[in-house]
């Protein structure tokens, strides 16, 4: 798993959220909201539990990473049903930016933790 990757793919789904707004190509909604299906989310429920199970900060990371998914869910509905304004406001200020911020703190902690090497 590459964390820098990871990190980027999650951060693009902003993107993929407002350019669903703008084309009204709904991302697939069983796909996006469940936590195993990414590449990260693969490592997570594979390589990285076998290795980093035990691990506070993988602990922290699966358990964000789930909840980063689960998010997406509503936005998602909102986006579908043609309700932009709660769309827009979900993706800018709802539970989204919080929970992508916290892959991204528990990715970086994993970094840190494996210094010159991938997680």
């Amino acid at each position: 798993m590459d964390p820098h990757a990871a990190i980027i793919a999650h951060v693009r789904w902003k993107v993929r959220l407002l350019t669903a707004l703008e084309t009204g190509a709904v991302p697939d909604r069983a796909t996006a909201c469940v936590d195993n299906r990414c590449d990260l989310g693969q490592w997570i429920h594979g390589d990285g539990a076998r290795a980093h199970g035990e691990d506070g900060i993988f602990q922290r990371l699966r358990d964000r990473h789930a909840d980063f998914h689960r998010c997406l869910g509503p936005i998602i509905d909102d986006i579908a049903g043609h309700h932009e304004e709660q769309a827009r406001h979900r993706i800018a200020n709802g539970e989204f930016p919080a929970h992508t911020e916290a892959v991204i703190d528990c990715l970086v902690d994993l970094l840190h933790r494996c210094p010159g090497s991938r997680p």
